[in-house]
């Protein structure tokens, strides 16, 4: 094998990966594009988690004007229930004294039967 090969070979590699970086950004932009773009995104804010055993939490998300309780693991996310607003102010009202006591008392306040 000679030199020129050795280039050609380099060459060939660079334009390679240089085509898969340009199809792959492309790519992401249109992705971006069916998506809705920045316009149409809902907010979405994580307002409490506790870790309950290792890779297993407890979640509470707002979105829009709704909150809701979620079990977040390694391979699915589950609805527990959807919390209410009373408990949410509740919650943010509480001193940050015992932060486990509050979460605690959170969950005891938005998991009620309704």
């Amino acid at each position: 094998m000679s030199s020129g090969d050795i280039v050609y070979i380099f060459i060939v590699l660079v334009l390679l990966l240089a085509s898969v970086y340009v199809v792959l950004y492309f790519m992401k932009k249109m992705m971006f594009k069916f998506e809705g773009g920045k316009g149409n995104q809902i907010p979405i804010s994580v307002v409490a988690v506790k870790g309950i055993l290792p890779k297993r939490y407890v979640s509470v998300v707002k979105v829009l004007d709704n909150y809701y309780v979620l079990g977040i693991s390694d391979s699915n996310i589950t609805l527990l229930d959807k919390a209410d607003a009373e408990a949410i102010k509740d919650y943010d009202s509480l001193q940050s004294d015992d932060v486990n006591m509050r979460f605690a008392d959170f969950l005891k306040k938005s998991l009620k039967k309704k």
